[in-house]
């Protein structure tokens, strides 16, 4: 699950012994009861108004959402941003047919 503060997102799936174990990372932190998933923008002609500093603009990407494209990246000076907290949220997936297609 995606937040409306999220940042940054790192993933990782490893084969178990009977099923998909799957990890993810999320910066800044989420799951806060009473805050909103998402930030919706000021109106359909404004979807990304409401984009933090980190993402100023609607990606080209994924339509409707915040994100950098790769000549925002290019151009922009690297940043060091702290982590003050981190939530990690561990989700087991069962396939167990996925063992037999990764041998």
């Amino acid at each position: 699950m995606m937040w409306a503060r999220t940042q940054f997102l790192g993933c990782a799936g490893a084969l178990m012994y009977d099923g998909f174990l799957v990890t993810c990372y999320y910066h800044p932190k989420g799951n806060v009861i009473g805050k909103p998933i998402f930030l919706r923008g000021d109106s359909n002609n404004d979807v990304c108004s409401k984009c933090s500093v980190l993402r100023p603009s609607c990606s080209r990407t994924l339509t409707g959402l915040c994100g950098l494209d790769d000549e925002y990246i290019l151009q922009s000076k690297a940043e060091s941003i702290g982590c003050d907290s981190i939530t990690i949220i561990i989700l087991t997936i069962y396939f167990p047919f996925l063992k037999y297609l990764l041998m």
